[in-house]
């Protein structure tokens, strides 16, 4: 992972060594899929970082439209996801 909630890793030993165990078995997991012949998946690995709520957030507005065809919804365009940085209050003090 490059980086941990907008931190380097550096030698999180931890969080390397789960972040590569998860995308292992996320990669053998399409090899799989695709070999078992599946053709509707979709698969994104990202390069960095670790499983948090913006990569999860982000991940589910690029699939919201999916969502909203298979449920029989009417589509709505994705939205981008808040960020922390983009959540935080101005204070007018300052």
């Amino acid at each position: 992972p490059a980086e941990i909630n907008g931190r380097i890793a550096g030698d999180n030993f931890n969080a390397k060594f789960l972040e590569s165990f998860t995308l292992r078995t996320n990669e053998t997991f399409q090899e799989q899929y695709l070999a078992a012949g599946g053709k509707n998946g979709v698969f994104n690995f990202p390069s960095g970082g670790t499983h948090d709520w913006p990569y999860w957030g982000q991940q589910l507005q690029q699939m919201k439209p999916d969502i909203q065809r298979v449920l029989g919804a009417t589509p709505q365009p994705s939205t981008p996801i808040a960020t922390e940085a983009s959540l935080e209050t101005p204070n007018p003090g300052n």
